[in-house]
């Protein structure tokens, strides 16, 4: 028997090469099929946030497929709610803003003419022109590339995550996962070999507090700074302050993009709208001290180092996610970026003990 067994034993380069296999498969999987993918993602995501507290009414006795039920069904009335109750007060200020952002490309384009004119008469007449023309080239592909991005993002957004698909597909999804989770787990670990079970039991801990802690503190961060940006901005005065700041607060789940782009669009709104500096420094002020209460208060004690990875890794991993598998590629980036950098932490820490790197 002892030999039967060993003759299914895969060699050290089968293994890699079969997981190679398996990761390929994957991500092909994701990028064939990213169209119909994001009310399942979004489906997963409510179950991996919520199973906490399924878990605590199943220790308590409350039937699983009951207590997946009521929480799901609070968690989706309470967004219902939110969503019905807060969407008159922005409606107006949402339709306004869709009208000017388009506007605002023209507007940016002319006062950096301007100050380029400005700067022309510092410098000879020929570096001039050479310098006008790589300014119209550079700042033209700019807007030209940001333009298609975020086009791109919305549009995929609105053609994958239709509203249907995200009002049945989505609970359905939650509620199957949410019921079943013990089960998945358990038929999950059952595919673990023997002799790599503590060590890929350990991994998938520590990837779990690290996608767990992220996920609800960043959840936490994205709604107090959505009040603040949106309560700020809305007493400058600003033409749809409000709707600005809630939307830039809510996605910063989407790491500097989100900061980045509510930024330039309220600072460029602010330098047509306002003539004085002092409405134009406020609000950038504004922003400036939002990033001060996130960076040194909000994420360290809600987040903290839950990735543990350089920012241009994390941004590098959202433009890419854009990239390859649009508005889904962008939902997936931080999950991927929390799983490979537990991954890599543990290979460095291995070629750190082997002797390839000792020798």
């Amino acid at each position: 028997m002892k030999k039967t067994a060993s003759s299914f034993s895969l060699s050290y380069g089968q293994r890699m090469t079969l997981w190679s296999l398996i990761l390929g498969c994957g991500f092909l999987f994701f990028y064939f099929l990213s169209g119909i993918l994001i009310p399942f993602i979004i489906g997963i995501v409510v179950a991996y946030a919520l199973s906490p507290s399924v878990n605590f009414l199943a220790k308590h006795g409350i039937n699983r497929a009951v207590g997946s039920l009521c929480i799901l069904s609070s968690f989706f009335l309470g967004i219902a709610a939110l969503f019905l109750f807060a969407f008159p007060f922005v409606q107006d200020e949402i339709v306004t803003l869709t009208h000017i952002i388009p506007s605002l490309g023209l507007h940016l384009h002319t006062h950096a003419m301007s100050l380029l004119d400005e700067i022309s008469k510092l410098i000879s007449a020929e570096d001039w022109i050479r310098v006008q023309s790589y300014a119209k080239t550079f700042l033209g592909d700019s807007l030209k590339w940001f333009a298609h991005l975020i086009g791109d993002l919305l549009t995929n957004s609105l053609a994958l995550a239709n509203i249907i698909a995200l009002i049945i597909v989505t609970p359905l999804v939650s509620f199957y996962f949410l019921k079943d989770w013990p089960k998945i787990l358990e038929s999950l670990r059952i595919l673990i070999p023997n002799n790599a079970s503590a060590t890929v039991l350990n991994l998938v801990k520590q990837i779990d507090h690290a996608l767990s802690g992220f996920a609800r503190g960043q959840a936490l961060v994205c709604f107090m700074l959505s009040i603040f940006y949106g309560t700020a901005l809305s007493l400058t005065g600003l033409h749809s302050g409000l709707a600005i700041g809630l939307i830039t607060g809510f996605f910063l789940f989407v790491p500097y993009v989100a900061i980045l782009t509510g930024f330039s669009i309220a600072t460029i709104m602010a330098f047509v709208q306002f003539d004085d500096w002092t409405h134009r420094l406020i609000i950038i002020g504004i922003f400036l001290l939002g990033q001060v209460i996130e960076g040194n208060f909000l994420t360290p004690r809600l987040v903290g180092e839950r990735i543990g990875l350089h920012p241009l890794w994390i941004i590098f991993a959202v433009f890419s996610g854009a990239y390859l598998m649009g508005f889904l590629g962008v939902l997936i980036a931080m999950p991927t970026v929390a799983i490979l950098g537990v991954l890599v932490k543990f290979l460095r820490q291995k070629y750190l003990e082997s002797p390839l790197y000792k020798n």
